[in-house]
């Protein structure tokens, strides 16, 4: 299947349709706000059931179990819970997205997560979108590949993946909680038979919204890495993925640290970062090679990262890319340190807490 996507993808790419919506996008939320709908219709039921021959009991019973569960399965508004920092707090840093997404016609930031990941992410939670800036990958690039993270991650707003959808993933909790209270498992062989239909309906449903995700959010991944590297070039967005697959060297520093003999703050995440950015030749070969042989991926969200670099090798040169002086680039570190630091220290209390 991921291959099949990749050369999809290749192929759009050179007949120039890459930026083109596709029917699978259109049926995943047509899918998704059929499924959405379902509650609404059970309440719908639930009180139609009620008032049909009130005051019969059955009828009654039946009706207000049909609407609360209906109700039990409505969508949930999304929250942000983590910290959240705005532009009032880090002026320069917002400066640099605002910059990346005026450049790339789409909508700036509103706040930015400071996250431990070797990773980035943008995140829409109601009317906020949020960046999720990754200490340790920030500190381990160079000014040209925290642009390319940072020009892919804000294309996703553009290129309608359906995985950051808030609508899709609704769509799939309320399937989730369908299948946990149809399922057929009472032990009573009439009401699990009439349970077993519209358990499996729903199952149905959830596998072909599953399905058509994973191809669109898939595909959204190659039009992010297109979209990004017309700002930043191919090359940096490259290089930046080759860092991020180097993700286990952190696991291996963190495994080879004592609680007691190591700095926290700014000084953990140095030196988790230089643990990426200054691995060997030779083992950064070997990593790599296994990138590329067994097609891992950064997750399960995203394409294997060796279809990704072979997709960005076909993308047209790009005249001028996105500079960030090195000035400028070191106000907007000494602005993050001491939200850097502040998650060093988390990084060593979780690991005392380890030991």
């Amino acid at each position: 299947m991921g291959e099949a996507v990749f050369l999809n993808a290749q192929r759009d790419l050179v007949s120039g349709d890459i930026d083109r919506r596709r029917a699978a996008s259109l049926a995943a939320k047509t899918v998704s706000v059929a499924v959405l709908a379902t509650p609404f219709f059970s309440i719908l039921l639930g009180i139609w059931l009620i008032a049909l021959d009130f005051p019969n009991f059955i009828l009654g019973v039946v009706g207000a179990i049909i609407l609360a569960l209906g109700a039990m399965l409505l969508p949930r508004r999304s929250r942000n819970r983590e910290t959240t920092l705005t532009r009032s707090g880090l002026p320069k840093t917002f400066d640099l997205l605002d910059r990346i997404a005026t450049e790339m016609g789409t909508e700036p930031a509103t706040g930015v997560h400071i996250i431990p990941d070797l990773n980035a992410y943008m995140l829409h939670v109601r009317n906020e979108r949020v960046m999720g800036i990754g200490a340790v990958l920030w500190h381990a690039l160079p000014a040209e590949q925290r642009v390319a993270i940072i020009a892919h991650e804000f294309a996703h707003q553009i290129n309608g993946d359906p995985a950051r959808s808030g609508l899709t993933q609704k769509a799939l909790d309320t399937l989730e909680g369908w299948l946990w209270y149809l399922e057929p498992d009472t032990g009573e062989l009439f009401t699990d038979l009439v349970m077993m239909l519209p358990y499996l309906m729903a199952a149905g449903f959830y596998r072909l919204l599953v399905r058509l995700m994973f191809i669109e959010s898939q595909r959204a991944e190659y039009l992010a890495d297109a979209i990004g590297a017309r700002l930043s070039g191919a090359g940096a967005l490259q290089e930046a993925l080759k860092t991020i697959s180097l993700n286990d060297r952190i696991e291996a520093e963190l495994r080879g640290m004592h609680a007691n003999r190591t700095a926290g703050g700014i000084k953990m995440v140095h030196r988790l970062a230089n643990a990426v950015s200054n691995t060997p030749e030779e083992e950064r070969k070997d990593i790599l090679d296994q990138v590329f042989a067994k097609k891992l991926s950064v997750d399960d969200t995203h394409p294997p990262t060796a279809y990704r670099l072979a997709f960005l090798d076909l993308l047209p040169a790009v005249g001028d890319t996105l500079r960030v002086g090195n000035d400028k680039m070191a106000a907007i570190d000494a602005e993050l340190e001491p939200h850097f630091a502040k998650l060093g220290d988390e990084i060593l209390k979780a690991q005392g807490d380890d030991f």
